[in-house]
């Protein structure tokens, strides 16, 4: 496993393993953050990023046709990402946002790259994202 890495303020790690045909935890840190909306994201690269309409914040991830399936919530993809959605716990945490892996020899040695972002709806400083994590990058085994 991975250890869980901070990237300023927020970071993202993985409990276990992620070998084909497995579900595994996403671990969500945000300690400055407790009880705000999160929303995970990812895609296949994270060369350049994009910056986040109406912040100042630059998301991680490039936007690619992974990305855009998770984005738009659509239901070819909702099975693998389930709980992308949430709300973290008193403390800035969550270990709800998984990853099921089709048990396809053909994604061995793939890699996604994953970051989280927190909400807030109330859209503070015109802005909704409070913070957004590092990049996870989550190796297919």
């Amino acid at each position: 496993t991975k250890p869980l890495t901070i990237g300023g303020n927020a970071g993202m790690g993985q409990l276990g393993v992620q070998r084909l045909g497995t579900a595994h935890n996403l671990r969500l840190c945000a300690p400055g953050r407790p009880n705000s909306l999160y929303l995970v994201l990812a895609s296949l690269t994270s060369n350049v990023g994009q910056p986040i309409p109406g912040c100042t914040s630059t998301l991680p991830l490039d936007p690619d046709f992974l990305f855009n399936l998770i984005i738009s919530g659509s239901p070819a993809i909702a099975p693998y990402f389930p709980n992308v959605v949430g709300v973290l716990n008193s403390n800035g945490f969550s270990n709800a946002p998984l990853i099921f892996t089709p048990n396809d020899p053909a994604l061995a040695g793939a890699s996604i790259d994953m970051a989280f972002v927190t909400i807030d709806p109330s859209f503070p400083m015109g802005c909704p994202v409070t913070e957004v994590s590092a990049v996870h990058t989550v190796t297919l085994m």
